[in-house]
């Protein structure tokens, strides 16, 4: 069994808590003086594509085999669109909300896109650094 690190994971968890109480306690406010259209689908790419990137880049930082962490990145991501799926399920039958099917697409390209973009950034920036700290400290 590996052991869980959890520090690198705390973004993510407090932001699935943020959502949590954003979703299902926060009062929409329908009279915004920002009158953007289709604003809402915006901060939701934003939200899930944050979600999946501090998972991805927390999942990252444990001290488990390529493959481990692999499957349980892919894990996350299936598990961020179910979270979108419910998200939006549920609050069709909260008074003050709506549950929107689009909402969950847009959640879906949220998370994939957290996902990728994370993964490019471990691949691209993240590695080729723990890699030079590894040389000069070998020299």
């Amino acid at each position: 069994m590996n052991k869980i690190l959890w520090k690198p994971l705390w973004p993510a968890v407090f932001l699935s808590l943020l959502t949590f109480y954003a979703f299902f306690f926060k009062v929409p406010n329908p009279k915004s003086e920002w009158s953007i259209p289709h604003m809402d689908k915006v901060v939701h790419l934003g939200i899930f594509g944050a979600l999946t990137f501090f998972y991805t880049f927390g999942i990252f930082q444990q001290h488990w085999s390529h493959k481990s962490r692999r499957n349980t990145m892919l894990l996350m991501v299936f598990a961020c669109v179910v979270y979108g799926a419910i998200t939006e399920l549920i609050q069709h039958f909260i008074p003050y909300r709506s549950g929107d099917v689009y909402d969950f697409v847009v959640d879906t390209i949220g998370a994939v896109g957290g996902y990728v973009l994370g993964r490019l950034v471990i691949h691209f920036i993240v590695v080729p650094r723990l890699e030079r700290n590894k040389k000069k400290s070998s020299t």
